[in-house]
């Protein structure tokens, strides 16, 4: 009796869970149970995986997506990888032992590596992000990002120096790009001042006439550089003995302002006059 209903609530467990029952067949996107074996797809892939992770250490350096130098503490070229050789048009046995990072630099960069870098990288053991200019076999730049960082010897004495070297063409480009733009911006920012500027002088007297007996002066603040705003005064005669003074201020700010300020100035004239 125990029996049967331990056989029924496995049965019905099994059912919730959806695993197959004794001697069932698994369905097509079951997983194969403990113990299972892979098939020979399983096989393929993980020989496949295996094989990607036994590219050598050597390879990873030398066709690496950066760049990778190593030099004496002096400067001297002491390792350098086949990227960055391609990207300068160099052969190994023309740098490595013969020439110095500061051979690779432009006549700008060579001075403030000689004279900033390269103490600085004695004092701290490394620097990161400094943007230089390598200079190519044909003469041509390379912008680049470059970190370094002192390797020491057991004794924790310093050894070697290595430098990791980013290609920064793009990102120059785009530095470049971004400086133009603003360049543009802050000339039409310009320009649209200079004419905010005109329009409201424009709508305001250029010197007050001189009144017999009372002295008249009169300062404008612009509320702002980039709009034209809606204040005015002005200060005219109505006859012989007598002058109108007007003093307004219109809502808002803009062209709508400046068209309201300017009717109602000349209006003001007309209707005292």
């Amino acid at each position: 009796m125990l029996d049967t209903w331990y056989r029924h609530v496995n049965r019905w467990a099994r059912l919730v869970s959806g695993e197959p029952g004794p001697g069932a067949e698994p369905g097509p996107g079951a997983e194969p149970g403990p113990g299972a074996e892979p098939g020979p797809g399983a096989e393929a892939d993980e020989t496949t995986f295996s094989s990607l992770l036994e590219d050598s250490a050597e390879d990873l350096y030398e066709n690496a997506p950066c760049g990778y130098l190593s030099t004496l503490l002096d400067g001297q070229i002491a390792k350098i990888n086949t990227t960055l050789l391609t990207w300068l048009g160099y052969r190994r046995d023309q740098l490595v032992g013969h020439r110095y990072l500061s051979d690779l630099l432009t006549v700008g960069g060579r001075i403030y590596y000689e004279t900033h870098l390269a103490p600085l990288v004695s004092m701290q053991g490394e620097v990161r992000g400094v943007a230089l200019d390598l200079q190519a076999a044909d003469g041509a730049r390379l912008p680049v990002l470059i970190p370094s960082v002192i390797k020491t010897d057991a004794s924790g004495e310093p050894i070697l120096v290595r430098t990791t070297v980013f290609d920064a063409r793009d990102r120059r480009a785009y530095e470049r790009e971004l400086l133009r733009a603003r360049q543009e911006a802050e000339g039409e920012r310009a320009r649209l001042q200079q004419l905010v500027v005109t329009l409201q002088q424009s709508l305001l007297p250029p010197a007050l006439p001189v009144v017999p007996g009372l002295e008249a002066a009169a300062h404008y603040q612009i509320a702002s550089a980039d709009e034209v705003g809606g204040d005015f005064y002005d200060l005219f005669p109505l006859s012989q003995a007598r002058w109108g003074v007007a003093l307004g201020d219109v809502c808002g700010k803009g062209a709508h302002a400046a068209a309201v300020t300017s009717l109602i100035r000349y209006t003001l004239r007309t209707a005292a006059v």
